[in-house]
């Protein structure tokens, strides 16, 4: 069975210094495909884009709002504002620059949290440029270490020469959504059909492919239809 996200999409944003691969790997996952010849420059932009995310044997059609966060010193002071309605924050840090990583707990964390309750959002910790192992300066011990500092859902490790890690980011991040809708929603069962009335921030809903022709009729009290 087939459910697609309705109403307003999913907002994604990815937080972190200059430098560290965040419109990298947003382009990347945007087009596809990684353009070494593609000259990124660090912008505070969006992006949306679907995705299909398999989880319990059913798949869901999820459209991400990605916003890319500048982490140029001079923006700092305006980045929060990004923030507002994210139920999805992605800290990227570079696995060959320590103080990337440090500004996460001193200066990003901190800084999100004076004007957002971000244990109401999905947390994920992103490790990049991990093809660049031979000045590697932060090892997978210290990203583990700092998920479970913040209470990140997720960790992992990414590069742009690995599309397959930038694609497993998103699928973990589209998981763990999901698994946030099932844990907040009331489940009616009508016959042999299930129907979920999604109760969270943003009223979100499930459009479920396959339905009975009474629908109209029998589901109204759910306000589904």
């Amino acid at each position: 069975m087939n459910k697609k996200m309705k109403k307003n999409p999913i907002k994604v944003v990815f937080v972190g210094n200059a430098g560290v691969g965040k419109s990298s790997l947003i382009t990347t996952f945007i087009k596809d495909t990684h353009d070494s010849e593609q000259n990124y420059q660090i912008s505070s932009d969006k992006y949306k884009k679907e995705i299909k995310v398999k989880h319990n044997n059913q798949t869901y059609d999820l459209l991400l709002e990605i916003w890319n966060s500048a982490g140029n010193e001079k923006f700092r002071n305006i980045n929060t504002i990004f923030i507002k309605n994210a139920e999805i924050l992605i800290f990227v840090y570079d696995t060959t620059n320590k103080k990337s990583y440090d500004d996460i707990k001193e200066f990003w964390l901190p800084s999100i949290k004076k004007d957002y309750d971000i244990d109401k959002m999905i947390k994920c910790i992103c490790a990049n440029k991990t093809d660049l192992y031979e000045n590697e300066e932060v090892d997978l011990n210290k990203g583990k270490q700092l998920k479970n500092e913040i209470g990140a859902e997720i960790l992992v490790e990414t590069s742009i020469k690995d599309f397959e890690s930038i694609e497993n980011l998103f699928q973990q991040i589209g998981e763990n959504y999901i698994t946030k809708l099932n844990e907040n929603q009331n489940v009616t069962n009508l016959g042999d059909k299930e129907y979920s009335q999604i109760n969270v921030k943003n009223n979100y809903n499930l459009e479920i492919s396959e339905a009975p022709k009474s629908k109209e009729s029998c589901c109204k009290h759910c306000n589904i239809f």
